[in-house]
């Protein structure tokens, strides 16, 4: 169940927000579906906080599931547009799909930065799918910030692992 937090008037460009008790990143054979908040409008693509989420398999997609980012950037490094392109040919060769981004942080800054952080990496990603010609509405963007680290540990090597944007697939 997913509560709305912003209410009032909204442009068809503003992106909703919703909330829900922290959970930690679910697999995608993991029992408890989530169910799929409507974007606004179809002008941009839905926001949600610490939100689980549930995946689907996606046989034939070959690039990794993971854009990766410097240090208190959310600036997607010309490296990782391939694998953002690549996420792009499969969704338009997929139209039933629909991709959430999950944005994560590494434990420095607060917890606040860091979930922004986090929202603004996904929202770079975002940004690059829907100009690789993916509809915005069938985007969704949540923000861990360093709530749900990859890797432990309090080292670069540890920290690089977890300033991360990560694909998960739903089928409408």
């Amino acid at each position: 169940m997913l509560i709305l937090i912003l209410s009032g008037c909204q442009t068809p460009n503003q992106v909703t927000e919703t909330t829900k008790a922290h959970h930690p990143i679910p697999s995608a054979n993991e029992a408890g579906k989530s169910q799929p908040v409507e974007s606004n409008e179809g002008k941009e693509p839905t926001l949600l906080f610490d939100t689980a989420i549930d995946g689907i398999e996606t046989p034939g997609l070959t690039a990794r599931r993971t854009v990766y980012f410097d240090f208190n950037s959310a600036r997607v490094a010309e490296k990782e547009i391939p694998v953002i392109q690549a996420h792009a040919n499969y969704m338009k060769a997929r139209p039933e799909l629909w991709v959430t981004l999950v944005g994560h942080a590494d434990p420095r800054g607060s917890r606040q930065y860091n979930l922004t952080l986090g929202k603004y990496r996904a929202q770079a990603v975002a940004k690059l799918l829907v100009s690789n010609g993916i509809a915005p509405d069938r985007i969704r963007i949540v923000s861990y910030g360093e709530e749900a680290p990859v890797v432990p540990g309090d080292d670069e090597s540890a920290y690089a692992q977890n300033r991360r944007v990560v694909f998960i697939y739903q089928q409408h």
